[in-house]
């Protein structure tokens, strides 16, 4: 089933009830009522009506007259309302559904990320894959809409999913590898193979990057699939560092984009959980009557470290939720950002 269609669906159990009740802030400018439009997804919606939009399961505890709570359609009508000083969103009876439910973020946005790289532990075997050798025009790079061969013996008329050689995916200042990431470069259709070459000649039916002399290949069908369910809550994997952003670790990445960050399944993390994406405060050198940022401060300068103004504050930036958890790292779509997002920069769990 594709992921467009599931559309990230929010599953019942998003209506739970979370412990942090003091947490859950109107906006100052909600508004009263609001008509579900097409394109919506909670995530907007919580953000009209809400100033930390990741609690928005708090804002249905108390509605049981809603017959389906599950899922709200183009065309609800959200009303604002105060049971015993605490707000609560309603929404009016509907006879007639129209569309898909609305999701918790748009599924078509992130589909091309969750569904192109791969992510190893150890990257062993991968080298044993069918790899490119070549194209008849003598080509480096090869793009869309041409026949590659590729050596071994491919299934005739089969889908492949051909991947650069994975790369290590390092802390900033380590060595010891987080994870290693292969990223998707075409997809490819076999076609003949030639036994006393032992090659097969693939056709690119979509090219992703460019693809180069040495890329592996895999069959579509063990490409890990997509987990279209999200359900949208804090997390409470404390913090982890963003070690890589969509194509590398030195690439700012912005609003709608793809980061990872250095924990996964094993610690805690799963997908719909939304964090903070924190920018550690820059430190600052010299006394108090002549404080210099450190990064451009000399040695002497460093030596003489106003105590009391040694460090600014972490900043937050924006947040981000998981859309995918792998064993030891995941990859998190940025909801919102007002500065670039990077490698470095870290994220935490929501106040």
């Amino acid at each position: 089933m594709k992921l467009r269609k599931l559309g990230l669906l929010v599953a019942g159990c998003i209506f739970a009830t979370f412990a942090a009740a003091d947490n859950l802030e109107v906006r100052e400018d909600a508004p009263d009522t609001y008509t579900v439009k097409k394109g919506d997804t909670l995530w907007d919606i919580s953000g009209h009506f809400l100033k930390k939009p990741w609690y928005w399961p708090k804002i249905w505890n108390v509605n049981p007259q809603i017959k389906d709570p599950h899922w709200i359609y183009p065309g609800d009508v959200l009303k604002l309302v105060y049971i015993d000083g605490k707000p609560v969103l309603t929404k009016q009876n509907r006879v007639v559904r129209q569309g898909e439910p609305i999701p918790a973020i748009d599924g078509a946005e992130i589909e091309p990320f969750l569904l192109k790289d791969l992510f190893f532990d150890r990257p062993e075997g991968f080298e044993d894959l069918p790899y490119v050798m070549g194209d008849p025009d003598n080509d480096v790079t090869m793009t869309d809409d041409i026949d590659v061969f590729v050596r071994g013996h491919l299934t005739e008329g089969e889908q492949y999913a051909v991947y650069s050689n994975p790369k290590k995916i390092v802390r900033p200042g380590e060595y010891v590898p987080v994870t290693y990431r292969a990223h998707l470069n075409a997809m490819v259709v076999a076609g003949k193979y030639y036994e006393e070459n032992d090659q097969t000649m693939v056709h690119v039916v979509r090219g992703v990057r460019e693809i180069r002399q040495g890329d592996k290949l895999v069959p579509a069908s063990e490409v890990p699939g997509v987990d279209a369910l999200y359900i949208i809550q804090p997390s409470r994997i404390g913090s982890a560092m963003i070690v890589d952003t969509d194509e590398n670790s030195s690439v700012n990445v912005g609003t709608r984009e793809v980061a990872v960050i250095d924990k996964g399944s094993n610690q805690g993390a799963a997908a719909g959980q939304v964090v903070r994406v924190m920018k550690p405060g820059l430190k600052v050198t010299g006394s108090k009557d002549d404080l210099k940022y450190e990064v451009y401060s000399n040695m002497g300068e460093k030596l003489l470290t106003f105590r009391d103004s040694a460090r600014l504050p972490d900043y937050n930036i924006g947040e981000a939720m998981i859309v995918r958890a792998y064993k030891n790292v995941s990859l998190v779509y940025i909801l919102n950002a007002k500065d670039f997002v990077k490698a470095g920069q870290y994220v935490t769990d929501p106040e």
